[in-house]
């Protein structure tokens, strides 16, 4: 039991950690200042600099983070994110993003290549597992998104759910349990529900919402046309309350369809 949830509990993190990775490393390959690289967040435990970039180990293990000097339009100079091209800010921002997709098509190369992916369930030779697995994640990505706009339909009431589909919300609490139950099935089930995982939250990563990199993306696109960035104290104030508003739907997720499935 201990083992089922730490394994799950560690892939959930390390989804997040792959994500700032991807941030870190464009940022470190375009020459921006990154200050620190954390694993959980602060109050920190433990930390080393190893160059300009000090890497953490912090008290709360619930994600990672990525310090970029000037990622708030503090600090404005060569070295800084705001001091960068915008087509370099937009790669940094967009990093994080396709990390997540990047991680499912590797996750699902390693099923096609051992266990094989559905329907099939054909183990296929290494040299045509990747292309299998970057295919199937096209394929989730659309299907992902498919099935949020026939949920959105529906509760707009434009068109109903076909007959015997069901609309299901699932909070961390939600998913966490529902890796649990597919880890106990087998690893490949828990491996091809972690690389859906990592679909969606590429999805809604991507999404124009402040708090999330799609918010980011809006901001620098706004930066872009007006020739003059938002004022940082105005991006950060909607940006704090887009992030506690994700945060209530999230414990109201939880309480609402988390806790009844699962007790």
């Amino acid at each position: 039991m201990f083992l089922t949830i730490f394994i799950t509990f560690a892939s959930l993190i390390g989804l997040i950690i792959i994500h700032e990775f991807g941030h870190f490393v464009l940022a470190k390959k375009f020459g921006a200042k990154v200050e620190e690289f954390g694993i959980g967040y602060p109050p920190r435990l433990i930390g080393k600099k190893i160059g300009e970039t000090v890497y953490s180990l912090n008290f709360l293990p619930f994600g990672a983070f990525v310090k970029i000097r000037g990622e708030q339009g503090e600090v404005e100079d060569y070295r800084s994110f705001a001091g960068k091209p915008m087509w370099q800010r937009y790669a940094i921002v967009l990093g994080g993003v396709v990390s997540f997709w990047v991680v499912a098509a590797v996750i699902l190369s390693i099923v096609a290549g051992i266990w094989g992916l559905p329907p099939a369930f054909n183990p296929l030779p290494w040299y045509k597992a990747p292309i299998q697995g970057i295919e199937a994640t096209g394929k989730l990505t659309y299907f992902v998104i498919q099935g949020w706009i026939m949920g959105l339909k529906d509760v707009l009431g434009i068109a109903e759910l076909p007959e015997g589909v069901e609309m299901e919300f699932f909070g961390p609490l939600g998913i966490f349990g529902l890796l649990q139950d597919y880890l106990a099935m087998g690893i490949n089930y828990f491996l091809f529900l972690l690389s859906l995982i990592a679909v969606a939250l590429a999805l809604v990563n991507i999404l124009p919402i402040p708090a999330l990199d799609g918010g980011k993306l809006v901001f620098l696109t706004i930066e872009a046309i007006r020739g003059r960035p938002v004022n940082p104290k105005v991006e950060q104030k909607i940006t704090a309350v887009f992030f506690v508003s994700l945060i209530i739907l999230m414990f109201f997720i939880t309480i609402k369809f988390d806790i009844p499935r699962l007790f």
